[in-house]
C-alpha cells in the first residue's frame, strides 16, 4: 500500500527499512537483531514508513485482531517534527483506509504517558480511554500501563483528501 497526501507518504516497509526500524524498537526494550527485522519485513508484515518531503520521519504497524477489528499503532520518531499535527493526519488517513477495507473497527493502544498520542484520540476523535495499569512486561523487566481506544466506522468522518498509489 502507498498512499500519498500534500508532502506525506506512507508506503509499506521494505528490508532496507530495518536498521531505522531496529534503532527504535531497541530504544523501546524490544530486542530483535537486524537479520530478524529483515526477515519479518520481508515476510510482508504490516510495517509501513511515513516519509515527509522525501524523509522518512516514522512508522505505522497494523495487524488484525478478528475479522472486523484491527489494531494500529503510528510513531513520529523524528523530535523535530513531533508536536506538529503530523500524528493526527497519518491517523486520519490510514484509518480511512483500513475502513475503506473490510474493517469496522480500529482499535489504538498507546502508553498512558505517551501525552500526544492521548491527545491525538481523546482531543481530535473524541475516543475515550480503557486503561490498563500494569498490564504487560516488557523486555527490561518494567511494567508497562496503557490507554485503549476503539474508533468505530459508523462514527468515522474522513476530512483529509488523499490518494491511494498501490
Amino acid at each position: 500500500m502507498r498512499l500519498t497526501c500534500e508532502n506525506f507518504v506512507i508506503r509499506l516497509a521494505t528490508a532496507h527499512d530495518a536498521p531505522y526500524l531496529c534503532k527504535y524498537w531497541h530504544e523501546s526494550g524490544w530486542d530483535i537483531s537486524l537479520e530478524d527485522a529483515r526477515a519479518m519485513l520481508a515476510n510482508g508484515k504490516e510495517q509501513h514508513m511515513i516519509e515527509l518531503d522525501g524523509r522518512i520521519i516514522g512508522d505505522i504497524h497494523y495487524g488484525e485482531v478478528d475479522e472486523k477489528t484491527v489494531e494500529i499503532g503510528i510513531f513520529i520518531r523524528d523530535e523535530n517534527e513531533q508536536g506538529k499535527g503530523y500524528g493526527t493526519t497519518v491517523f486520519t488517513i490510514f484509518a480511512d483506509t483500513l475502513f475503506s477495507m473490510k474493517y469496522e473497527r480500529i482499535r489504538l493502544a498507546t502508553s498512558v504517558d505517551d501525552k500526544r498520542m492521548r491527545s491525538i484520540a481523546e482531543n481530535k476523535f473524541n475516543l475515550v480511554p480503557i486503561i490498563h495499569e500494569n498490564a504487560y512486561q516488557k523486555q527490561s523487566g518494567t511494567y508497562e500501563s496503557y490507554a485503549e481506544y476503539f474508533l468505530k466506522k459508523d462514527n468515522w468522518e474522513n476530512t483529509i483528501k488523499y490518494e491511494v498509489l498501490e
